[in-house]
């Protein structure tokens, strides 16, 4: 029977794991919000292209536009930086557990060196889930 500090171990990697995992599927739900962010910021940005730039008559109408344009277009570029940012760091975040994951599981296999991978991870699992 492996003993109750690694599958301590192995329940505290898989809480921060399904924490990270319901974090990405936030941020899924912010990408998507992201979209029509976009959709809207790119009819703005049309709208001033297309009309703006038209009838400004002289060249301080022309940089109120242009301040305009590039206005909406940081605020996209700050949004997808932001998001960005953030889906990067759970994805380390994630790497970092898988790495956790492999550590545990060679110092369970070193401590059983009578069980196979197989029963440890069937113990494991059955422990974790119980």
């Amino acid at each position: 029977m492996i003993d109750e500090r690694f599958i301590e171990s192995a329940r505290q990697i898989r809480k921060r794991y399904m924490d990270l995992q319901d974090q990405l599927d936030d941020s899924k739900k912010n990408i998507s919000l992201m979209v029509d962010f976009v959709k809207t910021k790119l009819s703005e940005i049309e709208v001033i292209e297309k009309e703006q730039f038209k009838v400004a008559k002289n060249n301080k109408d022309l940089e109120k536009v242009s301040i305009d344009l590039l206005s909406k277009i940081q605020d996209l570029e700050e949004r997808e930086n932001s998001l960005t940012k953030r889906v990067d760091d759970i994805n380390k975040k994630i790497e970092n557990l898988k790495k956790e994951e492999i550590d545990l599981m060679s110092k369970i296999i070193d401590s059983y060196p009578s069980m196979t991978r197989q029963e440890i991870i069937k113990e494991v699992h059955s422990r974790l889930w119980a």
